[in-house]
C-alpha cells in the first residue's frame, strides 16, 4: 500500500513537471500527454466503475461537445489535419482531467505538489510555448507571474501560521503586483481568489440560495 502511494507520488509529480517537455507529431503534444493517452483503457475503467456523484454525466457532457466540435468542423469544411487537432484538444482536455483526479482521490495531500511541481517544470523548461523569451513584457506575463501565483497557492496550503494568517494580504498584494506588471489574468484570478476566500470567511459556506 505505502509503495503503491510513493509510485502515485512519483507518476503525479513527473506528469505536472513533463507537461513542459513538448513535442510535434501531428501537432505540439507534451511526454505526459503521451503517457496519459497510453492510460486510456485504464481511466475509461475507472469511470466505468467510478460511483463518483456526476462523473459519468461530465463525461458524457464531454462527448457531446466533441460530437458537436466534429460536425462544426464538417459544416466550416476545415482541413483534415487542423479538424483532427481541434478534437484533439477537447479529448486530450477530458483525459488529462480523469488522469489527475483519480491520482488525487486516491492521495489529497498530493494537491500541494502541483504548484511545486508546475514551479519546477517553469525552471527546467521555461514556458511551455516559449512566450517567455519573446520580451521582458511576455517574460514577466508568461514566467515571472505564473511564478509568483504558484508560490502563493503553495503558501496557502501552508501549516505555519505566519502565512495562515496572512494568506488574505498575500493574495491581494501578490495580485495587485501582478496586474500591475501587465500580466491582467492571471493577477485576477488571484484577485477573485482573495474576493472568494473574504466571502466565504464572511458566511462560512457559500450556497446557492445566498447567491
Amino acid at each position: 500500500m505505502a509503495r503503491d502511494r510513493k509510485l502515485n507520488q512519483l507518476i503525479f509529480i513527473l506528469a505536472l513537471i513533463f507537461m513542459g517537455v513538448r513535442i510535434n507529431l501531428i501537432g505540439s503534444i507534451s511526454l505526459t500527454e503521451i503517457y496519459v493517452l497510453l492510460q486510456t483503457p485504464i481511466l475509461i475503467k475507472w469511470v466505468i466503475n467510478s460511483s463518483l456523484p456526476y462523473l459519468k454525466t461530465l463525461c458524457l457532457l464531454f462527448l457531446a461537445l466533441i460530437l458537436a466540435q466534429a460536425l462544426s468542423e464538417y459544416m466550416v469544411q476545415n482541413s483534415f489535419v487542423n479538424a483532427v487537432r481541434g478534437i484533439a484538444i477537447t479529448i486530450m482536455a477530458l483525459l488529462l482531467f480523469l488522469f489527475f483526479l483519480k491520482i488525487l482521490l486516491q492521495d489529497i495531500s498530493l494537491i500541494k505538489w502541483i504548484p511545486i511541481g508546475l514551479m519546477i517544470q517553469l525552471i527546467l523548461w521555461g514556458d511551455r510555448f516559449g512566450y517567455a523569451e519573446t520580451g521582458e513584457d511576455t517574460y514577466f506575463k508568461f514566467y515571472v507571474a505564473p511564478m509568483i501565483a504558484y508560490i502563493v497557492c503553495y503558501l496557502s496550503m501552508s501549516r505555519i501560521n505566519l502565512f495562515r494568517k496572512n494568506i488574505l494580504w498575500i493574495f491581494l498584494f501578490a495580485s495587485l503586483f501582478i496586474i500591475i506588471g501587465g500580466a491582467r489574468s492571471s493577477g485576477f484570478c488571484l484577485l477573485f481568489c482573495a474576493l472568494f476566500y473574504i466571502i466565504y470567511r464572511r458566511y462560512k459556506s457559500i450556497k446557492i440560495k445566498r447567491i
